[in-house]
């Protein structure tokens, strides 16, 4: 589905749509979606400072490099990936201040996409395949969920 309308808009540029892709990786503890999502981040208008705040450690507010359009998305994906669902009212204020019903359908299926692929890539025990091996600021072994 996520392939069928998850394009490279200015609306929902490629760059947002990796912030996506890596923030919900993080969020739901899939060490083989951080590894394949994080796979050239870099090459793709990515910050090490802004992984970071993916990962939780650095606040996001605090990385001038985010965009308030991709802060918006990311507090959204947030309350995707979240037990139980709660959508604040001012999360969703916010997000639609910055993105059309589109652009909200692609940042929502592309976070529920990554979701759905982390449960059955965690179901099934799969490890990181080594996309991002040299890559130490993924810190991957802490994202394991079957421990050996």
């Amino acid at each position: 589905m996520e392939g069928l309308i998850a394009h490279d808009t200015p609306e929902v540029p490629r760059r947002l749509l990796a912030l996506v892709r890596i923030y919900t990786s993080f969020l739901v503890s899939c060490a083989f979606c951080i590894d394949l999502n994080s796979k050239d981040f870099q090459r793709k208008g990515l910050r090490d400072q802004e992984i970071l705040a993916l990962q939780g450690r650095v606040p996001m507010e605090e990385v001038a490099t985010l965009l308030e359009k991709e802060k918006a998305a990311l507090r959204y994906v947030q309350c995707v990936c979240s037990t139980p669902l709660a959508f604040p009212a001012e999360v969703i204020a916010n997000l639609k201040e910055h993105f059309s019903e589109r652009g909200i359908v692609i940042i929502a299926s592309t976070c529920a996409q990554v979701n759905f692929w982390a449960r059955l890539i965690q179901g099934l025990g799969v490890p990181p395949a080594g996309f991002s091996e040299q890559c130490s600021i993924l810190n991957l072994d802490t994202y394991a969920t079957a421990k050996k």
